[in-house]
């Protein structure tokens, strides 16, 4: 088959995706790297909230740690993953999350009311896109509505809402 391309036709020949194992094994690596990166977007908004508590809890710096150690391992990953037809669109997205959580990892440096903000809209940049990647993997790797966990936990402890006490 030949395909336009600009002003050249060129022959098409697409056998990737005839082969199955190759495209289920490149989905799992995407989910796997998809939940990493929500572990990322979780550890940095941890840190962002012990900063502002200045909780004795969580250091600050070991949070910070972490999120880059495992931000280093997915983009390693993710470069080592085939060049699929049948996943670059969400390739695509999964690459733009790496963006959004570097940034504010380079913005944690400079914490002022000016940082926080801009850290605040990068860590939603990030989530939006990990809801995107998560719903296009058909997979619930990165839910942020279901906060239901009282209902499948019993607790003892009062309900409390939605707050997060990080202690003082």
């Amino acid at each position: 088959m030949t395909m336009p391309y600009g002003r050249v036709q060129r022959a098409y020949v697409c056998d990737e995706a005839l082969d199955l194992d190759v495209y289920l094994t490149e989905i799992s690596r995407l989910v796997s790297i998809v939940r990493r990166y929500g572990e990322t977007l979780a550890l940095l908004s941890f840190a962002l909230m012990a900063f502002r508590s200045q909780s004795k809890r969580f250091s600050f710096a070991e949070l910070l740690e972490s999120a880059t150690a495992i931000s280093s391992a997915c983009r390693s990953e993710l470069s080592e993953l085939k060049e699929l037809v049948t996943t670059k669109h969400i390739r695509g997205h999964v690459s733009n999350i790496a963006r959004p959580l570097a940034e504010a990892r380079a913005r944690f440096h400079r914490l002022d009311a000016s940082a926080e903000k801009e850290i605040l809209a990068l860590l939603e940049r990030a989530a939006s896109e990990l809801r995107l990647s998560s719903l296009l993997l058909q997979r619930p790797t990165f839910d942020t509505s279901a906060c239901c966990a009282p209902a499948f936990f019993s607790s003892k402890e009062p309900p409390r809402g939605r707050i997060l006490d990080l202690g003082t």
